[in-house]
């Protein structure tokens, strides 16, 4: 498409030899995969992540987020600050190529999952992790909570809010390697305890106790917690004729800088607001050209 409309790299390159030019797209420029189409289901399919979530024999899971989506840009981002820096330090443009599949597949590798397929562990796991016992989520009376006591000590703490001290002493549970061995049973006891109480009985005496806990959210409340809305890391959507809409979300930036939060008090532009200044600050567009017909190259 960008050389179709004389506007790819080496074209624009020529014009402006310092331009910092980012290119996302599906697979990355000239992949193997050609032509092929890309949106974010297909690229969560390919990376392998829909066979991550969920237990063995299910059908693969979808994320509910667009991930692939989502990732591209944020590494175009880390990509074009590189490439700023590094204008500044030899005067030199750079092409910034990002690839969906291959910013979401670099995650999936964060996780050694090819390793722990070549020794049985399962890679699909459900609602906790073996490799890491005490570790997962578990149902309540009224919910779901979410309980990480993965160290010795923090499994004995929860032994502790559960009144389970005998698996603390001469107990195969009492050490992470027979926690891992016996994820599967020791996932059921504490299952079983959850079970019989609420949401905030198990927040509260874990919490009481230091073991990582926490209740699971709707989307709605989470998006609403006091903790994310105090640092303007959600906001109000902020329309450009009606000002901040409270009753929608919208991201903030998650990132404070000397403890201060950039905020995002202006709306999103329209559509080409900004693109003759972009242009012709850019690639030295006069107006001139501005007034010409648009003349698109086929072939």
């Amino acid at each position: 498409m960008t050389s179709r409309l004389g506007i790819d790299y080496d074209t624009v390159h020529a014009w402006n030899p310092g331009i910092i030019y980012t290119s996302i797209s599906g697979f990355g420029q000239g992949s193997a995969a050609g032509d092929a189409k890309a949106v974010d289901i297909i690229i969560q399919a390919m990376s392998g992540l829909m066979m991550t979530s969920g237990s063995e024999g299910e059908a693969p899971v979808r994320v509910g987020l667009p991930l692939g989506d989502l990732m591209a840009p944020l590494y175009g981002v880390i990509g074009t600050l590189a490439a700023v820096v590094s204008r500044e330090k030899n005067g030199r443009g750079s092409h910034v190529d990002v690839g969906m599949l291959g910013a979401l597949t670099s995650l999936m590798a964060n996780e050694p999952l090819d390793t722990l397929e070549s020794v049985g562990i399962p890679v699909r796991s459900g609602t906790t992790l073996p490799r890491l016992s005490i570790f997962g989520i578990f149902e309540s009376t009224d919910g779901w909570v979410s309980i990480c006591a993965h160290t010795d000590h923090l499994a004995a703490r929860l032994y502790a809010a559960m009144g389970r001290d005998d698996l603390t002493h001469n107990s195969p549970f009492s050490q992470r390697g027979g926690r891992v061995v016996g994820s599967g049973e020791i996932h059921g006891i504490v299952s079983d305890w959850v079970s019989r109480l609420s949401v905030s009985g198990v927040v509260s005496l874990l919490t009481e106790r230091g073991v990582p806990v926490a209740a699971v959210e709707t989307p709605l409340v989470a998006l609403h917690s006091p903790i994310v809305r105090s640092r303007k890391e959600v906001v109000a959507l902020l329309h450009p004729d009606l000002g901040p809409l409270n009753n929608i979300s919208s991201s903030g930036i998650p990132i404070h800088f000397n403890g201060a939060a950039p905020e995002l008090n202006v709306p999103a532009e329209r559509l080409g607001q900004s693109t003759r200044g972009v242009l012709g600050e850019l690639l030295n567009i006069d107006e001139q050209t501005f007034a010409e017909p648009l003349r698109v190259r086929v072939g």
